[in-house]
């Protein structure tokens, strides 16, 4: 981060709904359940309606593993009470039950990949398509893509959950997985932020250089 291109991290200020406050460290950019059974969750501190946008989440802890979750949300639902993954105008990719994609709130079937700890999700977000997509990624290669109608004219945002003491850390494109540098950059054809796998093509950090390219 610099005065002239500030990178998204996860919101600490969100306060909607006290049960669901997490633990935010390392810059806002690593997140702890509070231990309670119930899911935790934050989203991103900014938001956009076009453009295409990557970031990374590293799922480095092994405690409640299968229960991260990690996508997009509709950034006025972040202001209503209640898990964001069962809102309508959500994307997210669940690690459970072989690896599920959830679209507002209804879970896939198709086993499409879990993540072990310390592997990656990629999170690709394309506003510009006539119907917005959201791509997952493990380590660099596709696992899933979702249609996302319900996304289509809205401003929408990081969103992160975990269940109870869960952990993870995510790279908006500043380089670092908590205060870890990233072990070798993927290319990024925009320049803006560093990865550790390659950007999608036509993708960019969500930093506000990235929001006024």
């Amino acid at each position: 981060d610099n005065p002239s291109n500030v990178f998204c991290t996860m919101n600490p200020l969100w306060k909607q709904e006290s049960s669901r406050y997490l633990t935010h460290t390392k810059g806002n950019t690593m997140i702890s359940g509070g231990g309670s059974n119930t899911w935790y969750q934050t989203p991103g501190t900014l938001a956009f309606n076009s453009g295409k946008f990557y970031w990374e989440c590293k799922f480095n802890a092994g405690t409640n593993l299968a229960q991260n979750t990690a996508g997009v949300i509709d950034v006025d639902k972040t202001m209503e009470s209640g898990q964001f993954q069962d809102k309508t105008g959500s994307v997210f990719y669940k690690n459970e039950d072989g690896g599920e994609t959830r679209l507002d709130g209804v879970v896939s079937t198709a086993d499409y990949g879990l993540l072990t700890q310390n592997q990656i999700l990629g999170v690709a977000v394309d506003m510009d398509a006539t119907t917005p997509t959201v791509k997952f990624y493990r380590d660099g290669s596709l696992l899933a893509t979702v249609n996302a109608s319900s996304l289509a004219g809205k401003f929408v945002t990081p969103a992160q959950t975990t269940y109870a003491s869960g952990e993870y850390q995510v790279n908006y494109g500043n380089g670092y997985f908590g205060t870890t540098a990233i072990s070798s950059e993927g290319t990024n054809a925009s320049g803006f932020g560093k990865f550790e796998y390659d950007v999608p093509a036509g993708y960019t950090a969500l930093c506000t250089k990235g929001l006024n390219e």
